[in-house]
């Protein structure tokens, strides 16, 4: 099967159905508010993309590899916030992540663990020190 190209084109507004793009490529192309539903979008990379205000509901995240997020190296422009609401992380590594300023609130915690310290045991430690108020 021949591969076809397009290149140069503009379609906005342009619809796809019931359609097969199985290991397509798309390369320096403008998606901005495109809408993306009941796609099967497995094996997929995104590399240096804008996802700014992106939102994904109802998706598979399993094996998922997030790696380099952020702003631009060099860019000093704050980033608004990401929300994670009503995710299934477990078993989930965070390594080497700015973590600043993040809050974790109505969590499951069990079994999670900061620096191999189990998160449960500093609570347990923090609420001893600390009176109630």
């Amino acid at each position: 099967m021949s591969q076809t190209v397009f290149r140069d084109c503009t379609m906005p507004d342009a619809r796809f159905e019931n359609a097969c793009l199985t290991n397509g490529a798309f390369q320096n192309v403008n998606l901005a508010g495109t809408a993306f539903e009941n796609v099967n979008m497995s094996e997929v990379t995104i590399r240096d993309a804008n996802l700014s205000n992106m939102t994904i509901v109802a998706a598979q995240i399993g094996g998922a590899h997030f790696k380099d997020i952020g702003l631009p190296p060099g860019s000093n422009e704050k980033q608004k916030p990401a929300l994670f609401e009503e995710v299934e992380l477990t078993g989930t590594r965070f390594v080497q992540c700015d973590l600043s300023g993040v809050s974790i609130e109505d969590c499951i915690v069990d079994g999670m663990m900061i620096q191999g310290i189990p998160v449960s045991e500093l609570l347990a430690a923090y609420a001893k020190r600390v009176p109630e108020e």
